[in-house]
């Protein structure tokens, strides 16, 4: 009984995920994964020597040993820019491996993707397949001796959180191999990813790493209709219809009603038009422009699957929207309180935040570009009463494009898209 329970749950778990696009991005937290950024230190024909003990690489650190930095010079070309860090790795009766550190911070509820370049060459002149290499990477909150975490080759005590993200036995490459490792996620907080090479040999080896990159990544239920319906009256031209653009959409189908009794419209005529666009926008045209009808928008998720339509809106003879309650840019307020509001979306001025809780709420919240830069952080506020609401006043200096807000609360962590446009009018 047990056992067909444990089956269920798992054809569930399984289930889920195939009903969830996962969409990832740039984590600021990870800098120098290719090790280009390099402190007042300078090559001895093609290496610095001991480069991570002697504080060269920023935001690297060495677990055990004093690993390098190598350019071209050295006989061997980077993957990604002109450096690359080697490790040696040998097992001779005591620990002779060295072993890489970056501090990073992943923490419990979200999702994230590793990857790394890395290859083998040999220490002396010897056969490459001779020398293969036991690789491990950890996701690990800190390097401590004690009986509970991973030993790793009498070398290292890692944390008893610590979890393995990676591991080759017996692994050697001439050229340069990429590893991704997806939808991995931590049980506890996480705060340093460690690069551990074992050899089985006397003769050391060393093993190259390159390019390595955390991102983090946000998972979305499978096509999803759009959210934040709104319209915006604009002078001497056609007036124009607006809603948040749902990640992984190919396009949009909208839906337009006219003589709909339930918009207060008096429309002689009774008639559907459809509308496809590839943006989260549409101009109306000049036979619908100063009309009354009622909209609603469906997306195309590609491949012939869309999603339902969103909840109707409508569109007054004078260009407001009724289920927004003020003429512009404005998105409607849910009144799920589980979920932060984040409004209007797109914006060009002025973005609000609200949430409500039955319990005391503390709140984080960071803004980022798609590339990964901070935009803005707020410091973190406490709201005993469980109510925020704030606004953050878009300075010149950000420009219009896509953003992404982190919304971390004691309740939960949320990330939300949003759009900012100079050019909008309100």
């Amino acid at each position: 009984m047990k056992r067909l329970l444990f089956l269920s749950i798992l054809l569930l778990q399984m289930t889920l995920l195939n009903a969830q696009s996962i969409e990832c991005y740039a984590n600021p937290d990870l800098r120098n994964g290719s090790f280009e950024e390099i402190n007042n230190c300078g090559f001895n024909q093609g290496v610095i020597v001991n480069a991570l003990a002697l504080g060269c690489v920023p935001d690297w650190s060495a677990a055990t040993g004093s690993p390098d930095v190598a350019n071209a010079t050295s006989g061997i070309t980077a993957e990604d820019g002109a450096n690359y860090m080697r490790m040696g790795a040998a097992n001779n009766g005591q620990c002779r491996t060295e072993a890489a550190f970056i501090e990073v911070d992943m923490v419990p509820g979200k999702i994230y993707e590793l990857s790394f370049y890395h290859r083998t060459t040999e220490f002396t002149n010897l056969n490459l397949s001779d020398l293969p290499l036991n690789l491990n990477v950890f996701a690990t909150s800190g390097l401590i001796n004690n009986n509970n975490g991973p030993v790793l080759d009498d070398c290292l005590d890692l944390s008893a959180e610590s979890q393995e993200l990676y591991t080759a036995t017996s692994f050697f490459s001439e050229d340069w191999v990429k590893v991704t490792i997806s939808n991995i996620t931590v049980d506890a907080p996480q705060t340093q990813l460690l690069f551990f090479p074992g050899s089985n040999n006397s003769v050391a080896s060393f093993w190259l790493l390159d390019d390595v990159k955390l991102v983090e990544c946000a998972c979305f239920d499978d096509c999803l209709p759009p959210t934040g319906l709104s319209c915006r009256l604009n002078q001497g031209s056609n007036n124009s219809l607006f809603w948040n653009p749902v990640p992984g959409a190919v396009g949009y189908i909208i839906k337009v009603v006219k003589k709909k009794l339930i918009c207060g419209c008096t429309n002689n005529t009774n008639s559907t038009r459809l509308f496809y666009r590839t943006s989260a926008s549409l101009v109306l045209p000049n036979n619908l422009t100063n009309g009354c009808f009622s909209w609603s928008v469906q997306t195309d998720c590609g491949e012939g699957v869309t999603s339902q339509y969103s909840e109707s809106s409508c569109f007054g003879p004078e260009g407001e929207c009724s289920s927004i309650g003020t003429l512009g840019f404005k998105a409607t307020q849910p009144n799920d309180s589980a979920t932060p509001n984040i409004y209007p979306n797109p914006t060009s001025k002025e973005l609000n935040f609200s949430y409500q809780s039955e319990k005391d709420l503390s709140v984080n919240i960071s803004i980022y570009a798609l590339d990964g830069k901070l935009i803005k952080r707020f410091p973190e506020e406490k709201y005993p009463n469980g109510n925020l609401n704030k606004s953050w006043t878009i300075t010149q200096d950000i420009p219009s494009g896509v953003y992404i807000v982190h919304f971390n609360t004691n309740h939960g962590n949320f990330q939300k898209k949003i759009l900012i446009n100079k050019d909008l009018k309100h």
